[in-house]
């Protein structure tokens, strides 16, 4: 299975999980769901591109099963980077023989609609977007409140003028 890519998703130095489960209103939960998402991959992963140890971290319960917050048991924080990411997602681990480690855990085909509308508008309109955002971000909306407005549809309203 493939999945679709929007260069949305990684525009903003800011690393967007709206679509990585259905994330509480409670920005602290998803916190707290990250951090032990990340603790037990320090303690079942120690080369992070050895593809059996990151099926094993994937593994360790069933496929889709979210933390209580909402939120992938396989978003995790890299302390060194301030980022969070997902560890089996393709353009972070590759592919195991062709196989993204993905499938059959995470919805690989879901896009938000500010995601999917984002690659098929101009360059001046992307652009704009992007500024909003920045805007946004600058005044204190955080990567909670920006995974959520993207993927609840609210910020590509408020954008637009709906």
């Amino acid at each position: 299975m493939s999945y679709i890519k929007s260069s949305l998703c990684n525009s903003l130095g800011v690393l967007c999980i709206g679509c990585c489960g259905k994330l509480s209103d409670s920005k602290e939960e998803v916190a707290q769901g990250i951090k032990k998402n990340t603790l037990e991959f320090k303690h079942s992963v120690s080369d992070k591109h050895n593809k059996k140890q990151l099926k094993h971290f994937r593994d360790r319960h069933p496929a889709r099963e979210l933390r209580n917050s909402g939120v992938c048991r396989n978003l995790i924080y890299d302390v060194d980077k301030d980022l969070i990411f997902c560890p089996i997602h393709q353009e972070i681990c590759g592919t195991d023989n062709g196989t993204d480690l993905r499938d059959g855990h995470c919805d690989t085909l879901h896009l938000c609609k500010a995601a999917f509308l984002f690659d098929l508008w101009p360059k001046e309109k992307r652009d704009e977007f992007i500024s909003f955002l920045r805007k946004k971000m600058r005044k204190g909306m955080c990567w909670h409140k920006l995974s959520k407005g993207l993927d609840n549809d609210k910020l590509l309203y408020e954008f637009e003028g709906i």
